[in-house]
């Protein structure tokens, strides 16, 4: 990341407060002003003002810290144009460049939602006892986002289950992305006799005509992450609030017979599009 300091202007808004100033670092941000009726001093990291944590970490939510004694009012940012912003993490997106209020001392977490890596820009307005504006804070780094499976919150409800074997449920993706299955694994059940998925359809999506796989589902506890995938013929995709029922065909024991699946649970992995992976239980 190249290294970016305290704008002249800025500095001399600092100092003509009564702010102290000392060395920035490379994490400094690239702009920290103040009006002169605000106190605001500055650590060796002026984004400490504004902290913000986790940019590397793409399985936890990015964190903004307000270390001032102001209120704030914050707007992110990014030129990458697929970046969503998803703040206080609750699976809601609030578009390109939501705006919140950070009271002083607070934090918020804020979910990116994109794929790789992108530039955020926070842009932070002080606000005085009266709300007035008494100085701003911007800079730009660079954040890890979540992968399709982090991003997303698939629920899973099972919809219908019967003697016959065929087990039918939802997935419902509260995210705040689109995404894309691209296999399915199962690992376990809690009918110990059914070891495999078979039959005419094998697995399909309601609706859609024909089975998006081609060749039976293995059940082995043993080895969810090769063995038990397999690849469909098709990407399903399953948009932002959006719901699909899928159906297994049959569950089958090792002679081919129907098992019954009344009550049972599934454990199965769901394979993304972007390489990630994500764990999930049936329970009718």
């Amino acid at each position: 990341m190249p290294r970016r300091t305290v704008t002249r202007r800025a500095a001399l808004g600092l100092l003509a407060s009564g702010a102290t100033l000392s060395v920035l670092n490379t994490q400094a941000a690239s702009s920290v002003s103040t009006s002169r009726s605000a106190s605001v001093s500055t650590t060796t990291d002026a984004t400490a003002l504004l902290s913000i944590e986790n940019t590397g970490d793409v399985d936890t939510p990015v964190r903004l810290t307000n270390r001032t004694s102001y209120d704030m009012s914050v707007t992110l940012s990014s030129t990458d144009g697929s970046v969503e912003f998803d703040v206080g993490d609750d699976g809601s997106s609030e578009g390109p460049t939501p705006t919140f209020s950070l009271a002083a001392g607070t934090s918020a977490d804020v979910d990116v939602l994109s794929d790789g890596t992108v530039p955020v820009t926070v842009d932070a307005t002080l606000l005085d006892s009266s709300g007035n504006d008494a100085g701003s804070i911007v800079y730009t780094r660079d954040v890890e986002t979540r992968s399709q499976a982090g991003q997303v919150d698939v629920t899973a409800n099972v919809t219908s289950v019967g003697n016959s074997g065929k087990y039918e449920f939802e997935l419902e993706n509260t995210g705040g992305i689109d995404v894309t299955l691209v296999a399915i694994g199962i690992y376990e059940t809690s009918n110990p006799n059914a070891v495999e998925v078979s039959g005419g359809g094998i697995f399909s999506v309601v609706g859609q005509n024909g089975s998006v796989l081609n060749s039976p589902i293995p059940i082995d506890s043993t080895a969810p992450n090769s063995d038990t995938r397999r690849d469909f013929t098709e990407a399903v995709a399953l948009d932002r609030s959006q719901t699909k029922t899928f159906e297994f065909d049959r569950f089958r024991d090792s002679g081919g017979g129907n098992v019954k699946m009344k009550g049972e649970t599934v454990d199965l992995r769901l394979y993304f599009s972007d390489g990630s992976e994500l764990d999930k239980t049936l329970q009718p």
